[in-house]
């Protein structure tokens, strides 16, 4: 895995997103996506938003919404409007956990 992870830490943004939404799916590399690079994301939604230690439970909901419909979400991230992969995903990340929690608090 430590060669993988190395192999994977290389990829520009634009590699990363694309060999994500390529077939066959790389396992591996889907895995490094979660731990390595929305784990942080997911780290602070879950201490600021819902105040609690555990994000593990944020990162399949998670995956499966920046993963519906294709890719759809990292499909709409652009590069070249000068905002990096990790900034975009904290932003989607964020305004959907926080959507998320309004809905609950309505019910």
């Amino acid at each position: 895995m430590t060669n993988d992870t190395e192999n994977y830490s290389r990829l520009s943004d634009l590699e990363l997103v694309d060999r994500l939404m390529s077939k066959p799916t790389d396992e591996k590399l889907h895995d490094f996506f979660l731990t390595k690079i929305c784990r942080r994301i997911l780290r602070h939604i879950s201490l600021r938003i819902f105040n609690h230690d555990d994000d593990t439970e944020l990162w399949g909901e998670f995956y499966e919404f920046i993963s519906k419909d294709d890719w759809m979400v990292l499909r709409k991230w652009e590069s070249k409007n000068g905002a990096s992969l990790t900034t975009y995903l904290s932003y989607c990340a964020t305004n959907y956990f926080l959507h998320r929690q309004l809905m609950e608090k309505r019910l």
